[in-house]
């Protein structure tokens, strides 16, 4: 009864679709579409998902009357090497048709009754377990929070309160998350201690990270330094055995650096003991930026603490390579603002809460024209 992501007879994918993919635009808010990476300045959007996450999409469907009994929803992600755009731009021709292979990535389907019918509550086609379906909508919940939309926090609370009450251990590592999120460090502190008696061996790495930031939220800095060199020195042994490094974490290596410079100004009668501090706070932003070299955290981290240390030579180097490397502001609103407005389709896609509406299904139509709902996904250049 309805779609998203068709391709039409030009193999061009339906341009209302939800794409995985990342809007990336040059200093004159122009899309970076042709391979000119050099021009980048600023994404619009990005909707790629890293590894281990998850994203929620929004669609709007409207039922027939005639409909009955129930519906069911399938929903794929699909991958093309190169969109519509770049291959007429490669080609030379306005009219080429995109007939690059479509490769199907991941595929799911639900069946659910309508209002007033009879039978079961719905049917879970898909093979995916139930407390993964939750902590993947909760995941993608916390991702779309941008800390003004406190309704996206309180679902992914009760997704992951799903997943506890399966008995995962991911619920309450994610709890714990949406509280710090959330600026509530008691709730935050009471999931990682339950989580830490029900499941001690669930990735230990994981609750030091998140104990360090409730210990330095209470003021114990004492504590979230000890938890972050354990945490960077990587003692943990599963972890090693997985081949994890963190001390090449470049932004937990910042994180602790600006812990290490809040303990020091908390040493106030003793100087020498004040000073240590600011040179175990300096090797750590160093660390930082032996990993990242532009890092704004680290560059910004070193100016105060050779500042405090009396160094106004390198003090200075650090704020001119902050200011370097610093995002023009209002450059990047001007960027942002001529794509939004250039753009109505990019401008719908970058909002925090878009709702894509579905489409009658084409009879007959694209590629994708028997599917219900699909993300559709091409690499963009």
């Amino acid at each position: 009864i309805a779609e998203s992501g068709a391709i039409d007879a030009r193999g061009e994918v339906d341009p209302n679709a939800y794409f995985l993919n990342a809007w990336v635009l040059d200093r004159d808010g122009g899309r970076i579409a042709r391979r000119n990476a050099q021009d980048i300045f600023v994404k619009l959007y990005d909707h790629q998902i890293p590894p281990g996450a998850a994203s929620v999409v929004h669609y709007q469907v409207h039922v027939p009357e005639w409909v009955k009994g129930g519906i069911s929803i399938e929903a794929a992600v699909h991958y093309r090497k190169f969109d519509s755009t770049y291959m007429r731009f490669v080609s030379g021709d306005d009219a080429h048709v995109n007939n690059l292979p479509v490769i199907t990535l991941a595929h799911d389907e639900q069946r659910i009754p309508l209002a007033g019918a009879h039978g079961p509550p719905g049917e879970d086609i898909g093979a995916i377990e139930t407390w993964q379906r939750w902590n993947d909508y909760g995941i993608g919940l916390l991702r779309t929070d941008k800390g003004d939309h406190k309704g996206a926090l309180r679902q992914a609370e009760h997704a992951f309160q799903q997943v506890d009450r399966l008995g995962r251990a991911d619920g309450l590592t994610n709890l714990a998350r949406v509280y710090l999120r959330d600026g509530d460090v008691e709730k935050a502190a009471a999931a990682l201690s339950t989580l830490s008696e029900r499941h001690a061996g669930f990735r230990p790495w994981v609750r030091a990270w998140l104990s360090a930031q409730v210990e330095r939220q209470r003021g114990n800095l004492d504590s979230a330094i000890q938890t972050m060199r354990q945490l960077l020195a990587t003692r943990f042994n599963e972890a090693r055995r997985r081949g994890f490094d963190f001390s090449r974490d470049y932004r937990a290596q910042a994180w602790f650096g600006r812990l290490l410079y809040e303990r020091a100004r908390r040493e106030r009668g003793d100087k020498s003991a004040r000073m240590d501090w600011y040179r175990k706070a300096e090797q750590a932003y160093q660390q930082a930026l032996r990993w990242d070299p532009e890092n704004l955290a680290a560059h910004y981290g070193l100016a105060q603490v050779y500042a405090a240390l009396g160094d106004a030579e390198k003090a200075a180097l650090h704020r001119r390579l902050h200011q370097r490397y610093r995002p023009d502001d209002n450059a990047v609103e001007q960027a942002v603002a001529a794509a939004r407005r250039d753009n109505p389709v990019a401008d719908h896609a970058a909002e925090a809460n878009a709702v894509y509406r579905l489409r009658p299904a084409s009879v007959g139509g694209g590629l994708l024209a028997e599917t219900e709902s699909t993300n559709a996904i091409e690499q963009q250049p």
